[in-house]
C-alpha cells in the first residue's frame, strides 16, 4: 500500500478516535462548546485529510499511465521487426526525422505521404499520418486524422501517447464548435476505449475534457 495513503488514513482514524474522546469530555465535563461545534470541527478535520489523499491518488495513477503507455509503446515497435527488416525500419525512421525537422515546409508533407506508400504497416508511419493530420485543414485534416484514428490506432510515439487516442482527442475538439453532439460521442468514445491515454507531458486525456460527458 502507498505509504502516504497509509499514513493519511491512520491520520482520518487517530482524528476519529480524538473526536471520540472530545465529545465524551464535553458530556461529562460541561464545557461551554456545544457538541455540534465539535462535531463539526472534526468533519472539517477528517475533509481535509482526505483532500490530501485525492492527488495523491491521481499522481499515482498518472504514473502507472504513463508507464504501461511507454511499455506498450516499446511492444509495439518491437512488432516491426516481425514485418520489416532493420534497414527498412531504420529507412522509415529517417524519413520521420527529416520531414520533423521543418514540419511547415513542402517536403515535409511528401516525405511522410511517402512513408504511408512505402512503410504502411510500420508504428512510425502511424506517427507520420497523425502529423499530417495535425499540419493540414478542413477535409485533408479530417481525411488524416480519421486514418490515424481508425487504420492506425495501435501506433504509439516514443512517449507513449497512442495514436489512435490521439486522434479522436484531436478530431473531438475540431467537432466541438460545430457538432457538439458529435464532439461529446467521439470523446465518449475515448474514454471508453482509451481511459488511460496520455498525451505528450504526461497528462491523461481523461482529465482534460472540456465537456461534461454526464449531461
Amino acid at each position: 500500500m502507498n505509504r502516504t495513503l497509509l499514513t493519511t488514513g491512520l491520520a482520518i482514524v487517530l482524528v476519529l478516535g480524538l473526536g471520540r474522546m472530545w465529545i465524551e469530555s464535553a458530556e461529562s465535563a460541561g464545557t461551554a462548546r456545544s457538541l455540534a461545534e465539535r462535531v463539526t470541527e472534526l468533519e472539517k478535520r477528517v475533509e481535509a485529510l482526505e483532500q490530501q489523499v485525492k492527488p495523491v491518488a491521481s499522481e499515482a495513477r498518472i504514473e502507472q499511465a504513463k508507464r504501461d503507455a511507454r511499455l506498450a509503446a516499446r511492444r509495439r515497435m518491437q512488432q516491426d521487426l516481425q514485418t520489416h527488416t532493420r534497414e527498412q525500419l531504420s529507412d522509415a525512421e529517417q524519413l520521420y526525422q527529416k520531414a520533423n525537422k521543418n514540419l511547415r515546409s513542402p517536403d515535409a508533407v511528401n516525405i511522410l505521404e511517402q512513408m504511408i506508400k512505402q512503410y504502411p504497416g510500420c508504428n512510425r508511419t502511424g506517427c507520420a499520418v497523425m502529423y499530417l493530420g495535425q499540419m493540414s485543414k478542413g477535409e485533408v485534416r479530417e481525411k488524416y486524422l480519421t486514418m490515424a484514428a481508425e487504420k492506425f490506432a495501435d501506433c504509439y510515439y516514443g512517449d507513449g501517447v497512442q495514436v489512435g487516442a490521439y486522434a479522436l482527442w484531436y478530431l473531438a475538439h475540431d467537432a466541438l464548435r460545430q457538432h457538439p453532439d458529435e464532439a461529446k460521442a467521439l470523446f465518449a468514445k475515448l474514454i471508453d476505449k482509451y481511459p488511460d491515454a496520455i498525451d505528450h507531458k504526461g497528462n491523461l486525456l481523461a482529465d482534460r475534457l472540456p465537456v461534461d460527458l454526464d449531461e
